[in-house]
């Protein structure tokens, strides 16, 4: 019998005593863009909590934090690392998927020897049905899409190396040489080096991720470019190899994910205008007058492409319209659930994440949109903090930690659950990492899923708004640009 069918025959956990998800008929709402499902979850308890504990209470000799024991790696930023999944957090196995749907999610992500998944994928696994997300949009661009190979090569390093991520550049270069990417291309997007003497595909790829990353906006040439180049679907799916890697790098900041042994900083150096600003927090400038809306822009999706009609979709894509959507809507939604429908096969993962985390998370929907709130904060989007700021109020957030987090204030005098997860939030992007004090402050806070579920959030908000940026999505004319716009920062595309 082969490892795999061993796998599929082995009882769930669930089998063994471990309690089922009861799942309640979702009723589906729209929400930021977002379909969101009301479901009851009853969440049991984990063996991989006792794990948990020890680090909130930050028990040196259970992780090696004073001394590493054999087979560790060495302590890094104060938390020990696994000696496995060379982060913070062990890898999980089978057997920690605490009933029968988790534990298809692992086989269904795991490799096809039934090895733990690595990197961001094997983190999601605290929150599964974020890892079966993961997983799938990560499947689909790199192996199943008319851009895998070669070109998905290079758009994933281009992401890693404008968000300087190690782990993300290790992975994609290793698998960049073997899909045929040259030395010589990976060494300009490396070293940041002048794209004429490459070939204009490869130049205007790079180019594009440069402009998406550096600006927060891609000029309209260029856009068009990349559309005459790939079509809508092809460039969809571009700008999401661009945009997931940086929601994966996000959950890999956040527990420390080391680079493989023998990694040395100068295969990724720091490069001076590499990388999206977050400008100078608390020191604020004016914005301009509104401008116009540009005459790439339809008046319908205010994006750069129109909204879909249901009846001028394929069978496969009604189908899907039918069942995320609703047979009663004539077009896809405005928002990301919209847009994926350029690229029928990421539908359902993308909302399927943001079912995950804010719908089925265990952070509840108040702490969730503070999350959400916050990196809209920390991306300067003014379109992510005219939806979720109004939702974090609805949800209750109060006007202290609002006023917080959009004007960069300190976090002292909020309650500690609040406080934790907007500082969380910031030093992700404003120090490219998590302390480790902070870490272990929101595993005792929110437990270790919790922890994970605040990072995913965002980092999904992060791969979202990146999307927008890209597409040129702008702020209707009832939406006002109120987030104060940060020194140094880059105006995004919808105040363009």
């Amino acid at each position: 019998m082969s490892s795999t069918s061993a796998r599929s025959n082995r009882p769930a956990p669930a089998a063994r005593g471990w309690p089922y998800q009861r799942w309640v008929t979702p009723r589906l709402t729209l929400s930021g863009g977002f379909l969101m499902a009301t479901r009851l979850v009853a969440f049991p308890r984990m063996r991989i909590m006792a794990v948990v504990t020890l680090i909130a209470a930050g028990i040196g000799a259970a992780w090696g934090q004073n001394a590493p024991q054999p087979g560790e790696l060495p302590v890094v930023g104060g938390v020990s690392i696994d000696s496995k999944s060379a982060a913070r957090l062990p890898l999980l196995t089978r057997e920690d998927m605490r009933d029968d749907g988790s534990a298809r999610i692992y086989e269904a992500v795991s490799g096809s020897n039934g090895e733990p998944p690595q990197g961001a994928v094997g983190i999601a696994l605290y929150s599964p049905a974020t890892a079966a997300g993961f997983g799938r949009i990560e499947r689909y661009l790199l192996t199943e899409s008319a851009l895998r190979g070669r070109l998905a090569a290079l758009l994933t390093l281009v992401t890693a190396r404008e968000m300087n991520l190690a782990y993300e550049w290790s992975v994609r270069e290793g698998a960049a040489r073997p899909s045929g990417l040259e030395a010589a291309v990976i060494e300009v997007i490396r070293s940041n080096g002048p794209v004429e003497g490459l070939s204009r595909a490869d130049a205007l790829l790079i180019d594009f991720g440069r402009q998406l990353f550096r600006n927060r906006h891609v000029q309209s040439a260029t856009f068009a470019a990349l559309v005459d180049r790939l079509g809508r679907q092809g460039a969809f799916d571009a700008i999401m190899l661009l945009a997931y890697p940086a929601m994966a790098g996000v959950l890999e900041r956040a527990v420390d994910q080391q680079p493989p042994p023998g990694w040395s900083a100068a295969r990724l150096p720091r490069i001076v205008g590499v990388g999206t600003p977050t400008g100078r927090p608390g020191e604020f400038v004016a914005l301009p007058e509104r401008p116009p809306l540009p005459s790439d822009v339809h008046e319908d999706s205010y994006y750069r492409f129109p909204l879909l009609a249901r009846q001028d979709l394929d069978a496969r894509r009604k189908e899907l319209f039918d069942r995320v959507v609703g047979p009663d809507r004539e077009t896809t939604p405005r928002g990301p659930v919209g847009m994926t429908f350029l690229s029928a096969e990421l539908v359902e993962p993308v909302q399927g994440i943001n079912d995950a985390l804010r719908t089925n998370g265990v952070l509840g929907t108040r702490l969730a949109e503070i999350v959400i709130a916050a990196t809209g904060r920390e991306m300067n989007s003014q379109y992510q903090w005219t939806v979720h700021g109004a939702a974090a109020a609805a949800a209750g957030a109060g006007q202290g930690v609002l006023d917080a987090i959009r004007n960069d204030g300190p976090v002292t005098a909020l309650d500690e659950r609040d406080a934790v997860a907007i500082e969380f939030t910031r030093q992700i992007f404003r120090e490219e990492r998590v302390r480790s004090e902070t870490f272990v402050k929101a595993v005792e806070l929110f437990g270790v899923r919790g922890t994970v579920e605040m990072a995913a959030l965002s980092g999904d908000y992060l791969m979202v708004t990146t999307v927008y940026n890209a597409l040129g999505m702008r702020l209707r004319p009832e939406q006002a640009a109120t987030l104060p716009h940060r020194a140094g920062a880059p105006v995004g595309a919808e105040w363009r």
